[in-house]
């Protein structure tokens, strides 16, 4: 468990869609993510993070929980 590193972030975007209307919307989530080196050039990642989206187009709203797993080779 030494060589795990765990990370927590945080991101907001604002944005706007020209299309269905000229849609603006927020979306925001915490997230967190746990590394770990396995070699000198192999490692992977398993990270989780909540959006929540707001919109001023009532099916442009929504809730996602998003699970990532990633395995990373550096030549």
């Amino acid at each position: 468990f030494r060589k795990t590193r765990l990370a927590t972030f945080f991101q907001y975007e604002h944005g706007a869609y020209l299309v269905a209307g000229m849609e603006t919307f927020d979306r925001v989530g915490p997230g967190l993510k746990l590394e770990r080196p396995f070699t000198q050039h192999l490692s992977a990642s398993a990270g989780y993070q909540y959006y929540w989206r707001g919109s001023n187009v009532t099916a442009g709203n929504y809730d996602l929980n998003l699970l990532t797993f990633h395995v990373y080779y550096q030549f």
